[in-house]
């Protein structure tokens, strides 16, 4: 674990589980605002907890209905879900007193479910009152036989604690919301009707916040109020599955499967690089 902090803030980044954010305090109460569950090194789990990066494809993806494969180059490839750099081991570049920059390349296990070859680098900074995010990613080449542009589109999982003060409204300004289907995809999109919502409804602990007049969500609870700022978003997913424990407010650059549906999918071309970056910002009540 890295230690980043500020006068108000202390943050861990653990490059052994994809330069996830694990350890988030504010202010003068030191408990962790993030939810972690028992972390173990391995490729193959998803791990609850902390504020893992979702790389290359936020949620889910299906190949003409199967499950975890998509299709790029007239090839059908499999891809886990969130894609497959949450777990995977970061190298650290820069360690300062309040920010840390990591990086990940392509290897011979990512080229063989995803045929382009990049550098991924991840950046936390904190100041007195926010934690920022940055993302850069690079098109190194293309495996594939054309020699397409890259595909990605980004997110951040956020696990928010509710154990030890539980969250009490959010305030949104989407004015749509989207069903997630039991398959986890994007499903019928409705008016969002009122702008706070109540957390602990069950109604939205599994939802999609898209068309927004303004990027920023509030998270509020009776100590402090957290501001997420993600420009780049054209969704933010809410999701839990024990509200008593944890709730995610989830940044995401596109739906689920935007590989094939193409909402939020960004194509980079070779050699070119494309930056994503928000903020949390936090004042006290």
């Amino acid at each position: 674990m890295i230690e980043i902090k500020s006068d108000k803030i202390i943050a861990g980044v653990d490059p052994k589980l994809g330069a996830r954010l694990s350890h988030l305090s504010y202010g003068p109460d030191s408990a962790n605002l993030l939810y972690n569950h028992c972390f173990e090194e391995s490729v193959n789990t998803w791990h609850h907890g902390g504020i893992p990066l979702l790389f290359p494809f936020a949620g889910r993806v299906y190949d003409q209905g199967a499950r975890g494969q998509y299709r790029a180059g007239g090839q059908c490839f499999k891809m886990p879900i969130h894609g497959f750099v949450h777990n995977q081991p970061f190298k650290v570049i820069k360690h300062q007193q309040n920010s840390v920059t990591l990086q990940f390349l392509d290897n011979e296990t990512t080229n063989a479910i995803y045929p382009w070859r990049f550098r991924l680098t991840m950046a936390w900074t904190v100041s007195d009152d926010s934690v920022k995010w940055k993302v850069h990613v690079q098109n190194r080449g293309c495996l594939l036989p054309e020699k397409t542009d890259m595909p990605f589109s980004l997110g951040l999982h956020p696990y928010f604690a509710t154990y030890d003060l539980p969250f009490l409204t959010l305030q949104t300004h989407a004015i749509k919301k989207q069903e997630v289907t039991k398959e986890g995809l994007g499903g019928e999109i409705t008016s969002l009707e009122t702008p706070v919502i109540d957390v602990k409804n069950p109604e939205f602990h599994n939802l999609i916040l898209r068309d927004f007049i303004d990027p920023t969500t509030i998270l509020a609870n009776h100590r402090y109020t957290i501001r997420m700022y993600s420009p780049k978003s054209k969704v933010y997913v809410l999701w839990s599955s024990n509200i008593d424990q944890f709730f995610c407010l989830e940044p995401w650059m596109g739906l689920p499967d935007a590989i094939h549906n193409h909402y939020g999918l960004y194509r980079l071309p070779l050699s070119e690089g494309f930056t994503w970056e928000g903020r949390l910002s936090f004042t006290a009540t």
